[in-house]
Protein backbone atom coordinates (compact mmCIF):
# COMPACT_ATOMS: atom_id res chain seq x y z
CA UNK A 1 0.00 0.00 0.00
CA UNK A 2 1.27 3.21 -1.54
CA UNK A 3 -0.41 6.56 -0.60
CA UNK A 4 1.89 9.84 -1.67
CA UNK A 5 5.73 9.66 -0.99
CA UNK A 6 5.42 7.45 2.22
CA UNK A 7 5.25 3.60 2.61
CA UNK A 8 3.88 0.72 4.43
CA UNK A 9 5.15 -2.66 4.80
CA UNK A 10 3.94 -5.16 6.96
CA UNK A 11 5.33 -8.57 7.89
CA UNK A 12 4.71 -11.05 9.92
CA UNK A 13 6.98 -12.44 12.81
CA UNK A 14 7.56 -15.85 14.32
CA UNK A 15 9.16 -17.17 17.20
CA UNK A 16 9.33 -21.38 17.56
CA UNK A 17 11.14 -21.39 20.38
CA UNK A 18 9.97 -22.03 23.90
CA UNK A 19 11.89 -18.79 25.49
CA UNK A 20 11.26 -15.65 25.15
CA UNK A 21 13.41 -13.41 22.30
CA UNK A 22 16.41 -10.91 22.99
CA UNK A 23 14.98 -7.36 21.19
CA UNK A 24 16.21 -7.23 17.88
CA UNK A 25 15.99 -4.41 15.49
CA UNK A 26 14.08 -4.70 11.94
CA UNK A 27 15.66 -1.93 9.60
CA UNK A 28 13.96 -1.49 5.97
CA UNK A 29 16.35 -0.11 3.60
CA UNK A 30 16.16 1.36 0.26
CA UNK A 31 18.51 -1.05 -2.07
CA UNK A 32 18.99 1.38 -4.88
CA UNK A 33 20.01 4.50 -2.54
CA UNK A 34 21.19 2.28 0.93
CA UNK A 35 18.80 5.02 2.93
CA UNK A 36 17.25 3.69 5.78
CA UNK A 37 13.49 4.13 5.11
CA UNK A 38 12.72 3.19 9.18
CA UNK A 39 13.44 0.77 12.34
CA UNK A 40 11.53 -0.96 14.71
CA UNK A 41 13.09 -2.74 18.13
CA UNK A 42 11.03 -5.72 18.80
CA UNK A 43 11.10 -8.90 20.96
CA UNK A 44 8.89 -11.90 21.00
CA UNK A 45 7.25 -13.80 23.83
CA UNK A 46 7.46 -17.93 23.51
CA UNK A 47 5.73 -19.32 20.84
CA UNK A 48 4.04 -15.98 19.51
CA UNK A 49 3.68 -14.42 16.17
CA UNK A 50 2.93 -11.13 15.51
CA UNK A 51 2.22 -8.86 12.53
CA UNK A 52 4.76 -5.86 12.03
CA UNK A 53 3.95 -2.90 10.29
CA UNK A 54 6.81 -0.34 9.78
CA UNK A 55 5.00 3.10 7.92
Amino acid sequence: MVRGSGFLVSYIVQNTGSQATRPFNVVLRDLRTNQILGTQTISLNAFETREVVLI
